[in-house]
C-alpha cells in the first residue's frame, strides 16, 4: 500500500522518515499474537501488547500518508 501511494501521486519510491519502523512494529505484532497463542506469554498482557505496537505503527502510517494521499500529484499529471 505504501509503495503503490506514493507511484501513483507521482513521487519517487522512496519511503518517508519512519514507515520502515512501522514495518518493523507491524513484525512485532504478528510476532507477539503468535507468541500468545502459543502461551508462552499471558493472554491479556500479549493481546494488549500487540494492540498497542499496531496502534502506533498505524498512527506512523497515518501521520506520513495524510499529505501523501490527500495532496495533488507532484507531477501535475491529473489523479
Amino acid at each position: 500500500m505504501s509503495r503503490v501511494s506514493l507511484g501513483h501521486t507521482g513521487r519517487p519510491l522512496n519511503l518517508p522518515r519512519f514507515i520502515s519502523l512501522a514495518f518493523i512494529l507491524i513484525q512485532l505484532c504478528a510476532i507477539l499474537r503468535v507468541v500468545t497463542a502459543a502461551e508462552c506469554i499471558p493472554w491479556r498482557a500479549g493481546i494488549v501488547m500487540s494492540a498497542v505496537l499496531w496502534t502506533i505503527s498505524f498512527g506512523l502510517f497515518i501521520w506520513r500518508y495524510t499529505e501523501i494521499l490527500t495532496a495533488p500529484r507532484v507531477d501535475g499529471r491529473p489523479g
